[in-house]
């Protein structure tokens, strides 16, 4: 081997430490979200999304108002039946 292969190679050989060494970062990084990602979904409780999608639900919120304020388009039909069974119930 001459001076100037041997110069390619040892290019070559820190091209490749370097590319593995990336990907091993990438690996770890990856493992790293994928346990923070676990850790973090194990602990919710299982009906936090019911009850948030019922909250939604019973409420129709829209965002789109004047000053981009929360505003309350219409209420849910649920709690207009239960409103006036509850009126129906109090006039008796």
């Amino acid at each position: 081997m001459n001076d100037t292969e041997l110069a390619d190679y040892r290019k070559k050989k820190e091209k490749e430490k370097k590319i593995w060494s990336s990907m091993r970062e990438i690996i770890l990084y990856l493992m790293f979200i994928w346990l923070i990602f676990l850790v973090s979904y194990s602990k919710t409780d299982i009906n936090s999304f019911n009850y948030q999608n019922t909250l939604k639900n019973l409420f129709n919120l829209k965002t789109n108002c004047i000053g981009g304020s929360i505003c309350f388009e219409k209420v849910n039909k649920k709690y207009i039946e239960y409103e006036s069974i509850l009126n129906i119930i109090k006039k008796n």
